[in-house]
């Protein structure tokens, strides 16, 4: 009776586990590492992140796996602090042992993933840091699916030179890395196609009134201004720049920024600004259109570049994996390989810096909404 029992039990434990989706033979998941701004002045970022990985990786398990293998996602909040992504990554690596992360939500914090993640040697992608040191030929673990801003500063400039007739063209930045790094490529750019910037003005991070600064440039004639900054300052110094009576012709130009949130903060006092960017919503791409609509019904918000970004680097990491198991060195040198599809988007790949090639758009605030109608194509593979 006793064995019978014992049987008994283990047969009701066998289909427990089998019910919940775990066989005794089956391997262990495969664990994606998140070390994302979930909180602080970065979160409108990290969110769309980690949403976006969400996505991919549901839809990827539902198809099955890696080879069988289920993906599950260990996500810890860095809330902005370069201090705290450093103390993420390393339990990300040495408590939780993921087998590959995604992080940075803004270029300080992707350099603390980049620095962290070459050192430890595991694969790391960032969708979001723009900082044209991210990526470089000896990078060998660390990745970026998103524009350089090199590369997307250089596009803004000429569109404002050479499409838009301006030549009086100031520049107000943040102090952050990717302030100063907008600031210095876009003077290139400016320079590149025979203008000199009217006025360069730079603020700190945190920063409520920009009263100086965009009254410098009005003093200084400009008709327009190469703005970088992350939100909220971006959408505070636009909407100060028309309570300034700097209307709708004083053109302003963003690079990254080109999300909704940006629009959200500063109703109305957005538009006609233009955006260099991956994606937007309104991109009618039958595989954007369809991701878009997935999106608001999942969060009941619309996704940004960096949530398409993020899908299309678990896809990059799924091809990987499919390819050459979760080992992570034979898994960086396989992403430099891998090739793949996305959003109207043909054969997306890792350059051998680790730099993602991908469509820059400019885009254009119309009518509260990011839009491409009637917006030139400026940016390529």
């Amino acid at each position: 009776m006793k064995q019978v029992k014992k049987m008994f039990s283990v047969l009701s434990v066998f289909v427990v586990l089998l019910w919940t989706g775990i066989a005794f033979s089956a391997e262990p998941p495969i664990k994606m590492g998140l070390c994302l701004s979930l909180s602080g002045a970065a979160a409108p970022y990290g969110i769309h992140m980690r949403n976006g990985v969400e996505m991919a990786v549901e839809d990827i398990n539902k198809a099955g796996g890696i080879n069988g293998r289920m993906i599950t996602i260990v996500a810890e909040d860095d809330a902005g602090n370069p201090a705290q992504a450093s103390s993420v990554m390393i339990r990300l690596i040495t408590q939780h042992n993921v087998d590959a992360i995604l992080g940075g939500a803004n270029s300080t914090l992707a350099f603390v993933c980049k620095d962290i993640a070459e050192k430890e040697k595991v694969p790391t992608i960032t969708t979001s840091g723009s900082n044209p040191r991210l990526t470089t030929p000896e990078n060998k673990f660390f990745f970026r699916l998103h524009q350089s801003d090199s590369m997307a500063t250089d596009i803004a400039s000429t569109f404002f030179v050479q499409k838009l007739g301006l030549k009086k063209i100031g520049i107000i930045h943040d102090t952050s890395d990717f302030g100063i790094g907008c600031k210095d490529y876009f003077v290139q750019g400016l320079k590149k196609n025979g203008v000199e910037p009217v006025t360069v003005q730079g603020f700190n991070v945190g920063d409520l009134d920009f009263t100086p600064q965009l009254l410098a440039l009005r003093q200084a004639g400009a008709e327009g201004m190469g703005l970088f900054a992350n939100l909220p300052e971006a959408s505070f110094i636009t909407r100060q720049a028309r309570q300034l009576g700097l209307g709708d012709n004083f053109q302003i130009i963003m690079t990254g920024i080109a999300v909704p949130r940006f629009i959200e903060l500063a109703p109305g006092d957005t538009e006609k600004v233009y955006g260099v960017g991956p994606f937007v919503a309104t991109m009618l791409e039958p595989e954007a259109v369809e991701f878009v609509k997935r999106y608001r019904e999942r969060y009941k918000m619309d996704p940004s570049h960096h949530s398409t970004n993020s899908y299309q680097a678990m896809v990059a990491l799924k091809k990987a994996w499919t390819s050459v198991g979760t080992n992570k060195e034979a898994v960086a040198a396989e992403l430099k390989k891998v090739k793949w599809d996305a959003f109207g988007q043909k054969d997306n790949h890792f350059l051998p810096t680790g730099q993602g090639s991908l469509m820059i758009y400019i885009f254009k605030v119309d009518n509260g909404v990011w839009r491409t109608n009637d917006v030139q194509v400026l940016g390529s593979k």
